[in-house]
């Protein structure tokens, strides 16, 4: 079973969803929206592209169940002082990236 994922320093912030984010869902879809819409955040990525608010709080709720299935594991880079996200990580099981991957090694 995957570990969550904490870090912080005097700035940020790194953590999975947690309980106390459920009463902020609807500003940190916004914050993903922002973040994954931006071309300069995709360039490497471009396939995570959102392009609706709708999408990102349908990300998020994807992501939050894929995690109680132990398919990917998304964190969160939270800047202290704004209580905003200002990135995302997202892991993913050897299982998915099997799915989606061709590495000689998993």
């Amino acid at each position: 079973m995957f570990k969550p994922i904490t870090f912080e320093n005097e700035n940020y912030l790194i953590h999975p969803f947690r309980p106390e984010d459920l009463e902020r869902f609807g500003q940190i879809s916004k914050e993903v929206f922002c973040i994954l819409s931006d071309d300069h955040t995709l360039k490497f990525v471009p396939n995570k592209r959102l392009s609706t608010f709708q999408e990102a709080e349908l990300f998020l709720q994807t992501m939050l169940m894929n995690a109680h299935a132990g398919r990917n594991y998304l964190h969160f880079i939270t800047d202290k002082k704004l209580s905003k996200v200002v990135g995302i990580i997202d892991l993913i099981s050897p299982k998915v990236a099997r799915e989606h991957y061709q590495i000689d090694h998993y």
